[in-house]
């Protein structure tokens, strides 16, 4: 018969970009054609997604730890990542049975983006134009929302003056 998982924390909240230390959750499966759960159960755990294996591992006493801090911002990051589990009885030898089971982790967002002005293309200004509205800065930023918009904008103090005193930013 397939490995059987016993109860464990399966929905993990961790702040992004930080190394934990230890477990961040124990997993436990038990081999059902072994009567006495008290013996060894020859269960080898895995991480089945293999782009995972570089950031988390799982040790034979079901220890699932990082390698590597997880990012949730975009472009490679996610702010839950699903993890696959899998138990092999018999010490994975061929012929063996599995189970998979899931691990949610949940990242607390830290603020690590600047925001970055988000436009649809080029601003065009015609010389001698009367003065007026250019355009309606728009920015993003890859944090969560707790840490991203309303930002302010300026103009740099590194500016040349004639764009200081020619140019201005007026409201949100």
């Amino acid at each position: 018969m397939q490995p059987v998982f016993r109860q464990y924390e399966s929905n993990i909240t961790i702040m992004e970009e930080e190394l934990v230390p230890g477990c961040i959750t124990k997993l436990e499966a038990y081999d059902p054609d072994i009567q006495d759960q008290s013996l060894d159960q020859h269960i080898v755990y895995s991480v089945v997604k293999e782009d995972q294996r570089k950031l988390m591992t799982i040790d034979k006493n079901g220890c699932l730890s990082l390698i590597k801090p997880l990012d949730r911002d975009p472009p490679n990051g996610y702010a839950t990542w699903q993890v696959i589990i899998q138990a092999t009885d018999n010490g994975g030898i061929p012929k063996c049975l599995q189970q998979t089971t899931e691990v949610i982790i949940v990242l607390r967002d830290i603020n690590d983006n600047a925001p970055f002005l988000d436009m649809p293309g080029p601003v065009v200004w015609r010389e001698n134009q009367s003065p007026g509205t250019i355009t309606r800065l728009q920015a993003k930023d890859n944090d969560g929302p707790e840490n991203g918009a309303p930002f302010e904008f300026s103009i740099s103090p590194d500016a040349s003056y004639e764009i200081q005193t020619k140019f201005g930013i007026s409201g949100t």
